[in-house]
């Protein structure tokens, strides 16, 4: 990914957990899902430039390590 992401990792990690523990099967669907909360969103994170677009999440998260994501979501 070319560029810089305004957007905190740990806050598109809290919005895409809520969203697929809510049904989000897609990217857009986390994008639906953050917009449509992102009032409860903005008590407990850090929103200052809004909900990460669907396109911003995918590009992000394919950069994360599964592997190492998985065991540290573990602990």
């Amino acid at each position: 990914m070319e560029g810089k992401c305004d957007h905190k990792l740990i806050d598109m990690i809290v919005i895409t957990l809520c969203a697929v523990l809510c049904g989000a099967e897609s990217w857009t669907g986390v994008e639906t899902f953050g917009k449509s909360k992102e009032k409860w969103l903005s008590s407990f994170l850090d929103l200052d430039h809004g909900i990460p677009s669907h396109d911003t999440m995918g590009a992000v998260f394919a950069r994360v390590n599964a592997e190492a994501f998985q065991t540290r979501f573990a602990r």
